[in-house]
């Protein structure tokens, strides 16, 4: 499978992560090192992730997922290993008009494009338009 990398500002633009084990924890730190306001659902976290909810550097909330936790971010990405939870966070996305991306192991990513404009830069085409201007 071929990759299209992305690059996004994240900067000031809310992010939900949904686990916050060790596969959570790096996404987490990344998400912050681009400046994005983080915010995380899980019902248990690893040290690192819950000092940063204590000193206010993310909001954690310490429960279980609701598909209404999508909204309200630009970003979202499962972090689970549960199969069942990833599904249910992909889904909740797909049917707020996210554009998702479930991928084969536990992560499933999720992101859309929000208020941004790509217009210009490049069409947005379904996967049978675009292969067939390759």
């Amino acid at each position: 499978m071929s990759l299209f990398p992305m690059f996004l500002k994240l900067e000031d633009r809310e992010c939900l992560v949904v686990g916050a084990g060790a596969i959570g924890e790096p996404k987490i730190r990344s998400l912050l090192v681009a400046g994005a306001k983080v915010r995380v659902v899980a019902i248990e976290a690893r040290p690192a992730v819950a000092e940063w909810a204590r000193l206010g550097i993310i909001a954690w909330d310490a429960r279980s997922f609701d598909p209404k936790d999508v909204e309200g971010a630009v970003l979202v990405v499962a972090t689970t290993s549960l199969r069942e939870v990833n599904e249910a966070v992909f889904q909740a996305a797909r049917s707020r008009g996210f554009s998702a991306t479930p991928s084969t192991t536990r992560i499933v990513a999720i992101s859309t494009m929000g208020p941004w404009s790509v217009e210009g830069i490049c069409k947005w085409r379904s996967r049978p338009q675009a292969r067939a201007r390759l």
